[in-house]
């Protein structure tokens, strides 16, 4: 084939192509076929603010998987920017809001026990009803002992939630402490998870056959019935982790009248949904809210 006939044969295919693209898009046009939909598909948008439903502004962050979302009446749904109620969202924005606000620091909190420590121990079982191994239990009781100068016999403990943060994961931990509010040791600990199962940590050292000195990590669920020293500190443990929840929430979002944006941040109530979810409803402001620009 010669030069010529290759330049005109690219000619040909060139012009074919654009007729089928302008006959493609000419047939959408007017077959009632939404054109930009086939275009996005083509060629994605990126960032783009996509409006929400009228009359629906409710938003939630997933403690432990970490993103925010937005209901749309019938379901929750992921978004990068939406405008709701005036407001302009952003997800990354609205999730630090989240994450300042549910794990940020509390209050110190003890939860009295009052239990002599060796006697303690003995209470603590795991869904099955099996006690703790004897030798994590003598070497608690001894580490408690040489922690606190204190003999065993006048050693009483409570419990005690440090006013550190929430674990990124939504878990409290809940340590041992004395009268005067010390910790009394860091072998042992209890841990609330967001699903509101308590669990209880501990690391001891033992001897093997070969009387080679050996150390054991081990966690157990578990099991108390309501009205135990248990149930206490279980319950004492979930008042302190949502009692951020009797405060407002801190939302910061672009408010838009009409071709006007100001920076703005206004005051909602969170609420603990499901366990596992902080909801807020940015149509229902309870404090004031702050606008600049």
């Amino acid at each position: 084939m010669k030069k010529g006939d290759i330049r005109i044969s690219y000619v040909i295919g060139g012009v074919v192509a654009v007729f089928v693209l302008v006959a493609v898009i000419y047939f959408l046009a007017n077959s009632g076929g939404n054109l930009s939909k086939y275009i996005d598909w083509i060629i994605p948008r990126k960032n783009e603010t996509k409006g929400g439903v009228a009359g629906i502004e409710i938003f939630r962050y997933d403690i432990a998987g970490g993103n925010a979302g937005y209901y749309d009446g019938t379901k929750w749904m992921v978004f990068e920017e939406i405008i709701v109620g005036g407001k302009k969202i952003n997800a990354e924005s609205l999730k630090k809001d989240f994450e300042n606000y549910y794990f940020g620091e509390r209050k110190e909190s003890i939860i009295p026990i009052g239990y002599l420590l060796s006697n303690f121990y003995q209470i603590i079982k795991d869904k099955s009803g099996k006690s703790l191994p004897q030798e994590a239990v003598d070497y608690l009781i001894e580490k408690s002992v040489g922690e606190t100068g204190k003999k065993e016999s006048e050693l009483k403990v409570n419990a005690i939630i440090g006013g550190e943060d929430i674990s990124s994961s939504g878990n409290v931990a809940i340590n041992l402490a004395d009268e005067e509010g010390k910790i009394i040791n860091n072998a042992g600990y209890f841990n609330l998870r967001l699903d509101n199962t308590l669990e209880f940590h501990y690391t001891y050292f033992f001897y093997d056959s070969n009387l080679e000195k050996n150390q054991k990590k081990e966690s157990i669920e578990l099991s108390y019935s309501e009205g135990s020293k248990i149930a206490d500190i279980s319950n004492g443990a979930k008042k302190w982790r949502d009692s951020v929840l009797e405060k407002p929430i801190f939302v910061n979002y672009i408010r838009k009248e009409g071709k006007v944006e100001k920076s703005c941040s206004g005051q909602y109530a969170a609420m603990l949904k499901d366990n596992k979810y902080i909801v807020v409803d940015l149509g229902k402001l309870v404090g004031e809210e702050k606008c600049s620009g």
